[in-house]
């Protein structure tokens, strides 16, 4: 064998072994990014997921619930290319589908209640919902909600936590007014004008109920009992 024949294989595979190399080294880098956008795909649905299922238990309407799910279906099918038989994928893409099917025919039971018992779970109300409206707006910015449907959504979260803050302020004054403690249901009366006064969203009989409240803090003022089924007042629709 000639020593330019010797040559000509040794480049041969030392070029071969170089491609291969190369090779390797793309495939390992597309695994390595596989592996990076599932993380922050699991991330995202972890941190979206506990947000639905809280709506599910507040809310009155399916509309917002199925926006979020939405979000989760497509972020379970991206993950299921990535790695079809990734285990943290298959449970809970079945959930997702599952749940659309039940909020697209009426399976799910819409919540009427409003009232809930303490100041620390009306807090929580509000957090998870401003966590669900800046998850919207992120929504809306990377093109996947349209602007119309992101502001029904805020307005009807408005109104919702508007209705459950009014409704359980008053229920709890009357609680404490059956105890008597005035002081105490007077505070609460104050909360329930104050979120009121302070929130944008508009329903018929806003302005009544707030003179109501007024009355009633008034009578409380006075020593007096104040009526807590006033007439021709309306609480605030979700």
């Amino acid at each position: 064998m000639s020593l330019s024949l010797i040559l000509i294989i040794i480049g041969v595979v030392a070029t071969g072994g170089a491609l291969f190399a190369a090779w390797l080294k793309t495939r390992e880098r597309m695994l390595l990014q596989k592996q990076k956008q599932l993380r922050m795909l699991l991330q995202r649905y972890h941190e979206t997921e506990p947000l639905l299922t809280f709506l599910l238990e507040k809310d009155t309407s399916a509309d917002v619930a199925r926006t979020l799910n939405q979000d989760l279906l497509d972020m379970c099918r991206q993950m299921q290319r990535l790695d079809p038989n990734h285990s943290e994928v298959l449970q809970p893409l079945e959930s997702c589908m599952q749940r659309e099917s039940q909020l697209a025919t009426g399976t799910w039971s819409p919540k009427t209640e409003s009232i809930v018992e303490s100041d620390q779970q009306l807090q929580r109300i509000q957090q998870v919902f401003n966590q669900i409206t800046h998850k919207l707006q992120r929504m809306k910015l990377r093109g996947k909600l349209p602007a119309a449907t992101y502001e029904s959504h805020v307005a009807h979260l408005r109104g919702r936590l508007l209705q459950i803050q009014v409704d359980s302020h008053r229920a709890l004054a009357e609680r404490l007014l059956a105890e008597d403690n005035r002081r105490d249901a007077e505070m609460h009366l104050k909360h329930a004008r104050s979120a009121l006064q302070k929130s944008s969203h508009q329903f018929d009989g806003k302005t009544e109920l707030i003179k109501t409240l007024s009355d009633q803090i008034k009578a409380l003022q006075r020593g007096e009992l104040p009526d807590q089924n006033p007439k021709s007042t309306e609480a605030p629709q979700g």
